[in-house]
């Protein structure tokens, strides 16, 4: 299976609907690093545990508007479409051995901030 195809399935596990965080983990290295604006983790059951505090029944769909892969890289230009709004945001991904390795995201995080203060008041 190519990296694209591991990153593409990733995506339709992750965003499938209802999370569902044991098969997210099957796709990742167990030494898996993730960074993005909200949140970090050292581990891929850390960042599995992280999710799951999200909530195993947020509905979460993605469309991936390109991915690209470059030896052990893959890009990727996602529109995210949860309860909370519609976010774009970039994935960089570097694979080993057929797992996720590392994940870093990067989007504006005021996006999601200005959606949370419109749900408080």
């Amino acid at each position: 299976m190519s990296n694209i195809e591991i990153i593409t399935r990733y995506f339709e596990t992750f965003f499938s609907g209802t999370a569902q965080h044991t098969t997210v983990r099957s796709w990742l290295s167990d030494d898996f690093h993730f960074r993005g604006p909200f949140m970090s983790a050292d581990s891929a059951d850390q960042y599995v545990q992280q999710l799951g505090s999200f909530g195993d029944e947020i509905e979460m769909f993605a469309e991936v508007r390109n991915i690209v892969a470059g030896q052990d890289m893959v890009a990727a230009l996602v529109d995210f479409r949860g309860p909370s709004g519609n976010i774009t945001f970039a994935q960089w991904f570097t694979m080993r051995e057929g797992k996720i390795a590392r994940l870093e995201v990067v989007y504006d995080p005021r996006s999601f901030l200005a959606i949370d203060g419109e749900h408080d008041g």
